[in-house]
């Protein structure tokens, strides 16, 4: 739905397609300039295009000078694109009108949320993988063996002891399928007992640095409720049919090993239910915030009112925080060190380190920021006058290269009949 204001949705799609178009244009050996001219012109279209979201930007001076801020942040954190002026590209085009380069493949902001989710992973490729990866082992199901049914009916006293042998056979495989299904049982459980505890850090973190307490407290009670609901489950259905088969199995202590079984399934069960009611809850999370940076993790990669002030009283322009922060979001996608169902979630020290500059740019006790070479400068343009926010107008190209896609050519003259009379 268009809307008259910048979302930092939008700001994510404007940014990851500028990195995937700075990326094409790099393959096609245009030069910076040119590269520079055709990000700008796709932007000036974008503002016009009624197929974009940003269209509706276009009668607010102060939300399209935000558009073309993410364009600045974009460029001022290349080195290609660094300029020696003190505004940076903001200057730049002042100083040097943008040559226009129309690219009618290029669509920012489309109203289309494949288009959307596609950019996003193709900006990351990078993108993290979010299924739940868990093991599942067999169910074995056991039945007691059928006596006076087989072969031996009938036959003299003398061939009892065959029976009794298959009988021991048949009771040592269960006791040896029992053990290796406990065996497989404790591996499984030491795994959920660490997603579990990665996840209570998780949501420690977040009570902690301020990154949705509501969003913590819920998961951890639906932890809560899950684990407590698949102890009382699995203790009322399962202790019988445990003490049972064990002591089929001539197993010592089947009421020991009944209650270690208990509590291994639980452990298990309690972790696949709160899986799957943390998958249910952030995915009702993702839909109430589609408009946020990161729409899977929008309480930690945010910026939220009372930061945008406290960062504008320092001098620092908060869009190009947020283009700092997306591009150190995207260096964690590639670690795939924050997906939310994994089952071993520890994360790397630099991923570490990520997550505190982000916060260190969240608090405003950073104005400048290196990513992988690219040098984010949050101080360098800040729209203070009201001259920043008019719209600065390409210049039609008169050269048209080889690399160039021509353009829509007008509407042909209106032929005229000579022997037409045209009455005053």
């Amino acid at each position: 739905m268009p809307t008259k204001k910048l979302t930092d949705r939008q700001i994510a799609v404007l940014y990851s397609g500028f990195v995937r178009d700075y990326e094409q244009y790099k393959k096609a050996n245009l030069t910076s300039d040119d590269i520079r001219n055709r990000l700008y012109s796709n932007v000036y279209d974008a503002l016009r295009d009624k197929s974009s979201a940003l269209h509706s930007l276009n009668t607010n001076d102060v939300e399209k000078a935000k558009v073309y801020e993410v364009l600045y942040a974009f460029l001022d954190s290349r080195e290609s694109f660094q300029s020696t002026s003190p505004g940076g590209n903001r200057h730049f085009f002042r100083t040097h009108r943008p040559t226009y380069r129309r690219d009618v493949h290029v669509h920012y902001c489309h109203h289309d949320d494949l288009l959307y989710h596609y950019l996003l992973w193709d900006y990351s490729f990078r993108r993290r993988p979010m299924g739940y990866h868990g093991y599942y082992g067999e169910h074995h199901h056991f039945r007691e063996h059928e006596h006076g049914r087989g072969p031996s009916e009938g036959l003299d006293v003398g061939c009892g002891g065959c029976g009794g042998g298959r009988d021991d056979f048949i009771k040592q495989l269960v006791a040896f399928l029992l053990f290796v299904s406990f065996a497989i049982a404790a591996g499984v459980a030491l795994c959920a007992m660490a997603h579990t505890l990665s996840e209570i850090q998780n949501n420690l973190e977040r009570f902690y640095y301020d990154e949705g307490w509501m969003l913590a407290s819920i998961s951890l009670a639906n932890m809560a409720a899950s684990f407590t609901v698949a102890g009382v489950l699995t203790s009322l259905l399962l202790t019988a049919p445990l003490v049972a088969v064990l002591a089929f199995a001539a197993v010592s202590n089947p009421v020991g090993w009944a209650v270690l079984g208990v509590v291994l399934i639980s452990l298990i069960a309690g972790a696949i239910g709160y899986a799957v009611s943390n998958k249910a809850l952030h995915y009702g999370i993702k839909k109430l915030n589609s408009d946020s940076l990161d729409p899977d993790d929008p309480y930690r990669f945010r910026l939220s009112r009372s930061e945008e002030r406290n960062l504008q009283a320092k001098g620092i322009d908060p869009i190009r925080v947020k283009c700092a922060i997306l591009e150190l979001r995207s260096q964690i996608d590639e670690r795939n060190d924050l997906s939310e169902f994994s089952i071993f979630s520890t994360r790397s020290e630099e991923t570490k380190n990520i997550l505190d500059l982000v916060r260190q740019l969240r608090r405003g006790e950073l104005a400048q920021v290196s990513v992988h070479g690219l040098m984010f400068d949050c101080k360098q343009s800040v729209m203070a006058d009201a001259g920043d926010a008019e719209e600065i107008i390409p210049e039609a190209f008169a050269v048209v290269d080889h690399t160039d896609v021509p353009p829509v050519p007008s509407a042909p003259p209106e032929i005229v009949d000579k022997h037409t009379k045209f009455e005053p």
